[in-house]
């Protein structure tokens, strides 16, 4: 083994005895971890990070920074160690949401994106340990089929009765500098450490006329550090907050399920749920933070819910939470002959007809690319790979086949010859690996008694 991949182990083993520490002592502060940021992590997360995202304001590429990387790394060491290290400003750049509104995102100079994914792991080898089980979003081994696996279990319980999907009002854009570094100085008892996270969380933005602003509030989405800082402020603000609600059982059976700043909270029944909400709004302006009343919702929900909709020819309530409509519907259970209301779930309308539009876009403008089917594969596979779940297989392949037709119609328009008909670019892009079957993730249910396919 190299010197420097034995270095890389070593540091990965101290990595992780912080995090068994924190795990073994929550109550554990840390005096000495910025030492953990020598070469070998640098190194391995210059190794980690991606090659061909957008570049930031000095336009050095991972290429370029790593002809001279030893160089390159150690002068940035030292500058760390001297304290003269100072981050480039982030480039700010507003990407369209679903609704319309835009979200702005930093986009870093490459070399700062190497500390930061440095102060990430050790700051991740602190927290994560602590984090808990209703938190999904940027953990290791958590993310989005976790998240809707555990709504599922809420929802399909008999004790849930209604739901409050809350929006946080900017979140990301709104976090309070002075709360988040003192919430961090609750573990990180390390000068050097805060210094350098402070430095890191008050980067100044370039706009979109180039003029540079000072961040004296929030965390942009885009940086490497965002989702962490983020999930540690929500953490303090919101999770340990309810979990200490749920083990007093002052509204009753209760449960959340968060994804970054996405929030989905069940409850017995809708008076529960609205005594609860004025307790939120109260927790949540101690962090000062806002919820966005125009799009937080209250409802009714759960099975009887929805048998008293459908005796009164109702449509049972449905909200919309990581991409998916969820509903309920009426199933057949074959072990016993009974027929139930279960929750389940559809790929929102409104983000597969984006989705279409921007993959019409995208096809037209590189119809003429040779690995055309090629790329539109990856994209399907990747839309499938999320969406292909319980119920939702339908819909999966209706986007493919639409997509499929998209794909005939431009390349039929590359060039005066003679139209490909359907039947030749069926098997043209089955040649090219196009995808035609996908697996369908049985997400929600331990059995197999009442599914549909």
């Amino acid at each position: 083994m190299s010197t420097l991949s034995s270095e890389i182990l070593i540091s990965k083993t101290k990595l992780e005895s912080i995090s068994a520490r924190s795990q073994r002592d929550p109550k554990a502060v840390f005096t000495s971890v910025i030492h953990l940021l020598n070469k070998p992590l640098l190194w391995k997360c210059f190794k980690d990070l991606p090659k061909d995202k957008a570049l930031g304001i000095d336009g050095i590429s991972k290429f370029e920074y790593g002809i001279r990387l030893d160089q390159n790394l150690d002068d940035l060491l030292l500058r760390i160690r001297k304290r003269t290290y100072v981050p480039k400003s982030a480039k700010i750049v507003n990407t369209p949401k679903s609704d319309g509104t835009t979200r702005p995102l930093a986009i870093c100079c490459f070399e700062d994106k190497i500390v930061q994914e440095a102060v990430r792991n050790i700051v991740e080898a602190i927290y994560e340990p602590l984090f808990t089980n209703v938190s999904h979003g940027f953990r290791p081994n958590r993310g989005c089929d976790t998240a809707l696996k555990d709504l599922n279990e809420h929802l399909i319980k008999s004790s849930c009765g209604a739901y409050i999907d809350i929006d946080l009002k900017s979140f990301f854009n709104s976090i309070s500098h002075e709360k988040l570094l003192k919430l961090l100085e609750l573990k990180i008892k390390q000068p050097d450490l805060i210094k350098l996270l402070t430095k890191i969380i008050k980067t100044s933005n370039i706009d979109d006329e180039g003029n540079s602003v000072s961040n004296s509030i929030g965390v942009p989405q885009g940086s490497i550090l965002s989702p962490l800082l983020a999930n540690i402020f929500l953490h303090y603000a919101l999770d340990v907050w309810f979990m200490r609600l749920k083990a007093e059982n002052i509204f009753g059976v209760i449960n959340m399920v968060r994804y970054a700043d996405d929030v989905i909270f069940s409850f017995e029944n809708t008076t529960q749920a609205e005594c609860f909400m004025l307790t939120l709004q109260e927790r949540l302006k101690r962090f000062d933070i806002e919820l966005n009343l125009n799009k937080t919702k209250m409802s009714p929900c759960g099975a009887r819910e929805a048998a008293y909709c459908a005796k009164h020819k109702a449509t049972p309530p449905s909200f919309t939470f990581l991409g998916f409509v969820h509903y309920w519907k009426k199933s057949l259970n074959r072990g016993t002959g009974q027929t139930f209301w279960r929750p389940a779930v559809k790929s929102c309308p409104a983000r597969i007809r984006k989705k279409l539009k921007e993959m019409e876009a995208y096809i037209k403008k590189n119809r003429h690319h040779p690995d055309i089917i090629k790329l539109t594969s990856r994209v399907v596979k990747g839309i499938a790979g999320y969406f292909c779940v319980n119920d939702n297989s339908g819909s999966v392949y209706n986007f493919n086949f639409r997509v499929t037709k998209i794909l005939f119609k431009w390349i039929n328009r590359r060039s005066q010859r003679k139209n490909l008909n359907w039947t030749d670019f069926m098997l043209l892009i089955k040649s090219k690996g196009y995808p035609t079957k996908f697996e369908i993730k049985n997400l929600f249910y331990p059995g197999k008694s009442y599914q549909r396919y």
